[in-house]
């Protein structure tokens, strides 16, 4: 979108087409508006949840994205906000689910990717259905997983038994694709939790504390990483589709053909499948629903 300073880059602004988006817009949260047959100019807008603060990625879409939607619907004003708490988009998507019943549900929930990977780890916390959930705007960012691990392990290695430690911020956290693709590559992957944060984890990585990280592929990837080489440390792969645009951006090798690489086979195990869902879940940094 023109006119807004990018926070966080780089990062693929999924916008279906401008036209695409707008129409997917128009069909969903005006009906669900109620105010189908309202003239234009005089619909005042149902709310818009979003999944986070207002400084989240999340909140800091809604904040751009409210203004231009009411505009194209034509409505005399923006969609009002409605901000919650949790960094990973459960209690809003929560939020969003049990409003629907009211007279005049919210029109939309702008909710980060970790919300459906929630979901798809069983958490407790979780209320909702996101199959029900229709993206007319998706915000990806990929992350990549780096390390001194040799991807291929001898029979020395085989014969110990040696795990690799791989920091992580919790067993379901956002590092979870990295648990399964390093399970299909056989590196039997041992989670040690506690890492929440990049830095966190650079530092565990550094201090030897654990062999093996997943970072952003954000503004600050190209200079950690050159960092992280003159240290012995590479890029393993990232958690991404073989056709990942970011590819052209400098995204590390994806998994797929590094599996292909390691293996001389494509991957096709149901733990794959698990790897493909959390993958994509964990990339999608704002999604409007």
């Amino acid at each position: 979108m023109p006119g807004r300073k990018q926070t966080e880059q780089p990062e693929q602004k999924h916008v279906l087409s401008r036209r695409m988006m707008m129409a997917g817009l128009f069909s969903g949260l005006y009906s669900v508006a109620s105010v189908s047959t309202a003239r234009a100019g005089s619909a005042i807008p149902a709310p818009l949840i979003v999944a986070g603060v207002a400084e989240s990625q999340c909140g800091q879409w809604a904040s751009l994205l409210a203004p231009i939607l009411a505009n194209e619907l034509q409505y005399s004003s923006a969609f009002p906000l409605t901000t919650t708490t949790g960094w990973d988009g459960v209690t809003g998507a929560n939020l969003f689910d049990t409003q629907q019943e009211q007279a005049t549900p919210p029109a939309g929930l702008m909710v980060p990717g970790t919300a459906i990977l929630a979901a798809l780890a069983g958490d407790s916390r979780v209320h909702y259905d996101y199959q029900r959930w229709v993206p007319t705007f998706l915000s990806h960012q990929p992350t990549v997983v780096v390390g001194k691990a040799a991807l291929h392990r001898s029979v020395a290695s085989i014969l110990k038994g040696q795990p690799l430690r791989v920091g992580v911020s919790r067993y379901t956290g956002p590092e979870l694709p990295t648990l399964l693709a390093l399970d299909l590559l056989g590196m039997r992957p041992l989670p040690l939790t506690g890492f929440g944060t990049a830095e966190a984890a650079l530092q565990a990585l550094r201090a030897g504390t654990v062999d093996v990280i997943q970072l952003p592929f954000d503004v600050d990837f190209s200079g950690r990483m050159a960092a992280l080489q003159e240290d012995g440390f590479l890029p393993l792969f990232s958690n991404a589709p073989a056709n990942s645009p970011f590819l052209r951006q400098g995204l590390p090798l994806d998994f797929n053909t590094v599996f292909t690489q390691e293996r001389h086979r494509t991957p096709n195990a149901l733990l794959y499948q698990a790897w493909s869902a959390t993958a994509t879940a964990t990339a999608i940094k704002a999604g409007l629903m």
